[in-house]
């Protein structure tokens, strides 16, 4: 729950939001101007959540998740014209799975490395009470969890194909066994970058090996050409 705000403010940034000091370094800030909301657009993201939050039940405890977020990439072989549809999908696809009105944001980042979606949703579900009255209870564990994983990405490939029309690339290395967590992720990334900095580091020794040979030739050159003038 302390999080939350940090959360929303990096999640519902748009161009239209106040300015924020973001510690991703990957942000281009003159590029959040191409970010957009597919979610409700009044108040803010937080203002959304206390107002659905007042609505359900949820234990008094710093350690019980209050929102959880489901990020989307775009994946490369979707048409630049079938953006919006795809993101649009992911959107209508988690208004299926959590409840639109648990749904607190769906904002499309378009300043950072990769365009994606971040939805953000508070994980209500179905209970009741000791009397046997229905009530509505935020309870991660039972909403989000290994099994559910297992097959979300299988699932949503399967409603995107539906409503877009084609299969877009979302089952892969990371995602088919829906399996890996986000720390996983984050070092396989770091590890792409690491190899991908090695690569460059090499290329620009190769570089001035060649340029200091070539540097050398010129030295050996300009004390030839100064012998035959003495």
């Amino acid at each position: 729950a302390t999080q939350v705000v940090g959360v929303l403010e990096h999640n519902g940034r748009t161009d239209s939001t106040r300015p924020h000091n973001h510690s991703n370094e990957d942000i281009d800030p003159s590029r959040t101007k191409y970010n957009y909301e597919l979610h409700d657009t009044d108040g803010t993201a937080y203002e959304r959540f206390k107002a659905r939050m007042e609505q359900v039940h949820c234990m008094k405890r710093d350690d019980v998740t209050v929102l959880d977020s489901l990020i989307v990439t775009l994946p490369k072989n979707v048409a630049p014209e079938d953006e919006r549809d795809f993101f649009e999908c992911c959107y209508q696809f988690a208004c299926q799975e959590y409840g639109q009105k648990n749904i607190v944001n769906a904002t499309v980042h378009n300043d950072e490395t990769s365009p994606h979606i971040h939805i953000g949703f508070i994980p209500v579900v179905e209970g009741k009470k000791r009397n046997g009255e229905p009530i509505e209870k935020v309870n991660h564990s039972s909403l989000i969890n290994k099994l559910y994983l297992s097959t979300l990405h299988s699932r949503l490939s399967d409603y995107i194909k539906e409503h877009l029309g084609y299969e877009a690339a979302i089952l892969n290395g990371a995602t088919a066994n829906g399996n890996k967590t986000v720390q996983e992720l984050k070092a396989e990334r770091a590890e792409q970058k690491a190899k991908e900095l090695e690569s460059k580091v090499e290329s620009l020794t190769q570089r001035a090996e060649t340029a200091e040979a070539k540097i050398h030739n010129y030295e050996k050159a300009l004390l030839t050409a100064e012998a035959d003038t003495k």
